[in-house]
């Protein structure tokens, strides 16, 4: 509606002017005057004016700026200003912030990126600080691996040569003389250490010598066995897996007449290629040696400059590297008479190959039980890459004993 026009007038209601005939048409416009502002409001409506107004007076405004009051309680509507830090609360419960300092949640999850502090001892498993301020690591967290080899003397000879697993990290070795077969005590036999140089493509090589005194009489099996550190699994040949390596050395008639059973294979350690590591990367935790200085045609103090400095880019052990020099040493049995041969016992998870793995680990000397017949060998050749050369690859079974 359009406010009516006040043209009201109140002339014929006067006193002096009084004049009842003229005063109905002043009431008739009057009473249309007031049915226009009724007509706007319902009946029982309340007026709003400035004495009812306020925030107790439940008028409600529909828009402000043509936004409902909803739009104005969103705070992702806000476009100017600062929240004040009372309204934030200290904990933001449910929220995850993407990165801290440019960094994801792994990179503070990963030892490798501490760069000060201290690392608690808790947090060193099976490492005291007894252990730690003495400089020593307790014989169970030494990390070793075994090697155990064994020579019957079938034919006339004064000694063998058999190279142990483990090389330049290997202990003193152990041995016995096992004379049951026919030898005597007053045997003279004996079990030494030949680390020697044998050539400049093989390099050190730590060989077992088994002598026996008399080449024409001495019978019986002498046995050595060592650990080492520094034991590095897994091995593979050409995508084979091996747990042990079991070589096996027969003579001339098929008889056991040598065993060799190790967690390494004998080229590791042995011969002129590294395969312990100078670098470990801490992120990926990759073994890296360093590349080898070859002398050249520079004199001398430079290439002893050079070798000092370690110019030699990294190199990461991979297989190709850890059988570099399985060529140089394919086997353990460094003698071999005419007719002998060498084979090594195929690892395999569904045959026997696997509980004598276990039953070595164990303590257990694999080594007799071969040379005693309890273990036998497959006469089928396996057909494979995955063996070193110069030997065939067997099965090996318990002898059916009931």
């Amino acid at each position: 509606m359009v406010w009516p026009t006040d043209s009201l007038t109140k002339t014929n209601f006067d006193a002096g002017t009084d004049s009842p005939a003229s005063a109905r048409a002043e009431l008739e416009a009057l009473y249309d005057h007031v049915k226009l502002i009724s007509a706007e409001v319902a009946d029982g409506a309340t007026v709003w004016h400035s004495g009812n107004d306020g925030p107790t007076s439940t008028l409600n405004a529909d828009l402000l700026d043509n936004e409902e009051g909803s739009f104005y309680r969103n705070a992702s509507n806000l476009n100017a200003g600062t929240v004040p830090l009372a309204q934030i609360p200290t904990n933001l419960t449910g929220k995850n912030a993407d990165q801290l300092d440019g960094q994801e949640g792994s990179f503070y999850q990963n030892a490798g990126n501490l760069n000060a502090g201290t690392v608690p001892l808790a947090r060193l498993s099976g490492i005291t600080g007894a252990q730690i301020a003495s400089s020593t690591i307790a014989q169970g967290n030494l990390k070793t691996g075994q090697t155990a080899v064994s020579q019957t003397q079938t034919t006339a000879q004064h000694g063998v040569n058999v190279t142990l697993s483990g090389g330049e990290y290997s202990f003193y070795p152990e041995s016995y003389y096992d004379y049951s077969s026919g030898g005597s005590s007053s045997d003279y036999v004996q079990t030494t250490i030949l680390r020697q140089e044998e050539g400049v493509d093989i390099g050190y090589v730590l060989n077992v010598n088994f002598y026996w005194s008399d080449a024409s009489s001495g019978v019986g099996t002498l046995y050595a066995r060592s650990r080492y550190i520094n034991a590095s699994p897994p091995h593979k040949i050409d995508n084979v897996d091996y747990d042990e390596f079991i070589f096996v050395k027969l003579d001339s008639l098929g008889k056991v007449c040598g065993v060799s059973i190790a967690s390494d294979p004998p080229w590791y350690h042995n011969g002129p290629t590294r395969v312990a590591p100078d670098y470990i990367d801490p992120l990926s935790g990759k073994k890296y040696i360093k590349e080898k200085i070859k002398r050249g045609t520079s004199n001398f103090s430079d290439y002893a400059r050079e070798l000092l400095e370690r110019k030699g880019s990294l190199i990461e052990i991979d297989q190709s590297i850890k059988n570099a020099d399985m060529s140089l040493i394919p086997h353990p049995f460094r003698t071999l008479m005419p007719g002998e041969k060498v084979l090594i016992i195929e690892p395999n998870s569904s045959g026997d190959y696997a509980g004598v793995c276990e039953l070595f680990k164990s303590g257990e000397d694999v080594n007799k039980i071969i040379h005693d017949d309890y273990l036998r060998i497959d006469n089928t050749e396996i057909p494979t890459n995955g063996k070193p050369p110069a030997v065939t690859m067997h099965r090996i079974k318990w002898k059916n004993t009931r």
